[in-house]
């Protein structure tokens, strides 16, 4: 499987054209090329190429008003060598710097939305529960992870769609939609009804913490600039869920359950007039597209003979972007491995979100574990340390990953980048994790003081953020300009281990203890320890033995 990254500091000025747009439509028979396992320099010419044969964004924009176009790339559809995107004011690469960080805390709202939706309900279950007459614990909790199902679910529709409409029509449009489905779980009437709405609202909010949310930071910033804005957007996802279970502790003795979700109603809906007022276009291809091919101002009657006419190419287009993930997921063994561990990472915190409530306040363990006794309220402070870890990792992470990035380049790609270069800081942090893992299980298996297993969560969030964030670089790198398709397929993964942990996340604490279940986690954790330093290993031996190196 062939997988390249476009990397405007890595390339000679004689190569730095976009990937030229087709005139016709896609074909899925596989490509001579779609043997390769690797990327190779990205000074190629034939970078941006599309994993599997699976059709490049911007050819929708070509096929419907393409001639003028065409006319402008010259022969053979090549673009013409004077032109260079990324040197032109539409490309998101020449904003200003303040202009692009407050596009990218737009989008990291949208994402701080999402999972802060997945984790406020979870306090008030049992409230819920007695309302709607529901008293299986098990149950309840499913209307948590089907939540996660639903983030899981939506990348596979929304980030292909977005490499071929552009960005901002799936975040106005899925938000808008999110926040109708708020204001329905508050007035839900019957636990069913709970149900199926938390999984839509899963599958509309995924926009902002899925692939469409990691490609749009990678539309913003070129890759020297690109590792501190991916941490920091990074923290999000994480920070949402601790986060969530925080505030959803406050409000709901005071307001009842059905407030929490009036209150992400009108969160959502603020953040989706946000969107419609002050984001813009980022994704490249559709802007270029735009630039070459100006889309022609007809009637309403014109408009709708024009849809009548491209349908066929339309539906293609749709069928071949719909296809891209999925094909991705499981004929590429990098991206493959990747989201794995991406998914293990991920699922330890919610594991973890779990944990807190019955160390803290002596919840759904059956028979009951060691608990310090704290009250609801109280006990949703435990989450701080959690949080505090996440905070620290993300900044420690911002400040180092392009530095790192720019001393892995120099010292191990002869002065030319790799995706790959990405993982180094993923080392640091898996070795941090399971460290922070084994504290804070022992600490609670010993009835240690309460600080304990709290300075065990600083170490636990401050490895997996440093992990998360940066993994989510090297696919964004190594698959871009399909780096939305291949981050919502790594969101796939993590949301369906997100999913089921949090259901068994209590027995498996029961039946084991808080020694054995963390050991176990710890265990995993150390087996998998020596991934990263593997994927760079395997990435450069394999680029030799294709003679790209």
């Amino acid at each position: 499987m062939v997988s390249k990254t476009l990397d405007k500091d890595r390339r000679s000025p004689s190569s730095s054209s976009l990937p030229p747009l087709s005139s016709s439509p896609p074909s899925m028979s596989p490509s001579p090329t779609a043997t390769v396992v690797l990327d190779p320099p990205l000074d190629s010419k034939d970078n941006g190429a599309d994993p599997g044969g699976l059709g490049n964004a911007g050819d929708l924009e070509d096929e419907t008003f393409g001639a003028e176009g065409r006319e402008k790339r010259g022969v053979g559809g090549q673009l013409d060598e004077k032109w260079d995107f990324e040197q032109h004011s539409a490309c998101p690469y020449n904003l200003s710097l303040v202009r692009r960080w407050s596009l990218l805390f737009l989008i990291a709202s949208t994402a701080l939305v999402s999972t802060l939706t997945a984790s406020m309900p979870v306090p008030s279950l049992s409230p819920m529960g007695v309302e709607l007459g529901v008293t299986n614990p098990e149950l309840l909790t499913t209307s948590f992870s089907i939540f996660m199902l639903g983030v899981g679910a939506g990348p596979f529709v929304f980030s292909p769609l977005s490499e071929i409409y552009g960005r901002k029509p799936m975040y106005t449009s899925t938000m808008a939609v999110f926040t109708t489905l708020n204001v329905g779980c508050a007035l839900a009437p019957n636990f069913p009804a709970i149900f199926i709405l938390r999984f839509l609202s899963g599958v509309f909010s995924s926009t902002g913490p899925g692939g469409v949310g990691v490609a749009t930071v990678a539309d913003l910033f070129p890759i020297s600039q690109r590792g501190r804005a991916l941490s920091l957007y990074g923290l999000t996802p994480m920070l949402g869920p601790p986060l969530g279970s925080l505030f959803g502790s406050f409000i709901d003795p005071e307001l009842g359950w059905r407030w929490i979700y009036w209150v992400l109603a009108i969160l959502a809906g603020a953040n989706a007039v946000a969107l419609q007022i002050f984001l813009q276009e980022t994704y490249h291809p559709v802007l270029e597209a735009r630039i070459r091919n100006p889309t022609p101002k007809l009637s309403l009657t014109e408009s709708l003979r024009h849809v009548w006419a491209t349908r066929g190419a339309v539906t293609s287009k749709l069928s071949v972007a719909l296809k891209r993930p999925p094909t991705m997921l499981f004929t590429d063994g990098v991206l493959a491995v990747s989201c794995i561990y991406y998914a293990f990472i991920y699922a330890n915190l919610f594991l973890f979100l779990v944990s807190i409530p019955i160390l803290y306040r002596g919840d759904k363990a059956r028979p009951p574990l060691f608990n310090y006794g704290y009250s609801e309220e109280i006990s949703g402070l435990a989450y701080i340390g959690l949080c505090v870890g996440l905070t620290t990792g993300t900044l420690t992470t911002g400040y180092y990953a392009d530095g790192m990035y720019s001393w892995m380049k120099a010292r191990y790609g002869g002065g030319v980048g790799r995706p790959e270069f990405r993982l180094a800081l993923t080392q640091i942090g898996m070795v941090i994790f399971p460290c922070g893992l084994l504290m804070y299980g022992l600490a609670a298996e010993f009835e240690s003081p309460w600080i304990v297993p709290q300075i065990g969560m600083v170490l636990l969030g401050f490895g997996e953020i440093m992990a998360f964030s940066t993994i989510q670089g090297f696919l964004v790198d190594q698959y871009q300009p399909f780096g939305a398709s291949a981050i919502s397929a790594a969101v796939a993964c993590r949301s369906v281990a997100s999913c089921v942990l949090p259901i068994c996340g209590p027995l498996m604490f029961s039946s084991l203890g808080y020694a054995g279940a963390v050991g176990l986690l710890a265990g995993l954790g150390v087996l998998v320890i020596g991934g990263p330093v593997g994927m760079i290993w395997y990435k450069r031996r394999e680029r030799r033995r294709a003679g790209f190196e």
